[in-house]
């Protein structure tokens, strides 16, 4: 296998530091990305000097704009040959509960952070008509949970904007990838999901999504690390035709295909099942009413 120059986002932990380590090992040369630096050089001293980290916020363009340029010096002007669209975090809240600035800043590191980091460096991909684009979406990019709802747009976002791509890019050579995961034992969930305070008649919610949390809680005690996602991303960087949409592992995929196939209904019956049952406390008392 002929090693590639790959620039991977949101290596400073989880699936992002397993990955940029993996593809490290298999020889590629990596520059790993993060807005902690001082997170990636320990992980660059962890890989023996097989990575390179480089500071990006992929919610600032002047930030994505300084790494291309660090990038194509570093590479004589020759970029990269992969990019592997990784940086990301979730929200768990009601729909009814989520505020501009959380919708907003969602969307902005999900969605628009991975369009501004796309379109800084396809066009040297485009100009030597070659380059693969793998986009890190999960198994809510076709299918939502509850109070996921927001992440489960920006991942829906995600898909049409790969799709779009994958369409637009193939004239010039360039091959886009979808990767969907399954469940991950990384410290994704408990750092990146939004804390609420819930007070009033937002206090219906509390208890679906204390049921909904403990269901969660307990399937993520028996789901596998990071090190499968790393390994598939390695097989399609390593692939000759690299597939258009991967669902990982297998128990996934096949999860997937049976909740997809099911009529609405059912699967929101299912689904609701999964999440702890969703069923609302009984109605307030009104003023007055014992």
């Amino acid at each position: 296998m002929k090693p590639r120059t790959v620039l991977m986002t949101g290596c400073t932990s989880g699936i992002g530091r397993a990955t940029a380590l993996h593809l490290a090992a298999q020889g590629h040369r990596v520059f790993a990305t993060g807005r902690n630096l001082k997170a990636l050089e320990e992980l660059a001293r962890e890989a023996k000097g097989a990575l390179h980290p480089i500071e990006l916020d992929v919610t600032s363009s002047a930030s994505v704009e300084t790494a291309r340029a660090l990038v194509e010096q570093q590479t004589q002007g020759a970029g990269i040959d992969v990019l592997i669209n990784n940086a990301g975090f979730s929200l768990v809240c009601p729909i009814e509960l989520v505020d501009d600035a959380a919708l907003r800043s969602v969307f902005e590191t999900n969605v628009f952070g991975l369009v501004r980091v796309t379109r800084a460096f396809v066009p040297a991909m485009r100009a030597r008509r070659s380059g693969l684009i793998i986009n890190m979406s999960c198994i809510t990019g076709r299918i939502t949970f509850p109070f996921e709802g927001v992440y489960t747009a920006s991942k829906h976002a995600l898909e049409s904007i790969s799709d779009a791509l994958r369409l637009e890019l193939a004239p010039f050579g360039i091959r886009v990838t979808i990767l969907e995961p399954g469940a991950v034992s990384t410290s994704f969930e408990a750092t990146s999901s939004k804390t609420l305070e819930l007070s009033g008649q937002q206090r219906d919610y509390a208890s679906m999504m204390e049921a909904a949390g403990q269901s969660r809680s307990e399937a993520f005690q028996m789901v596998p690390g990071p090190a499968f996602v790393a390994a598939a991303i390695g097989r399609i960087v390593a692939a000759r035709r690299p597939p258009i949409r991967v669902v990982t592992p297998l128990s996934t995929s096949f999860l997937l295909r049976v909740l997809l196939s099911l009529p609405d209904r059912w699967r929101d019956a299912v689904v609701a099942k999964i999440f702890g049952g969703l069923k609302a406390p009984p109605a307030a008392s009104p003023p007055g009413q014992a």
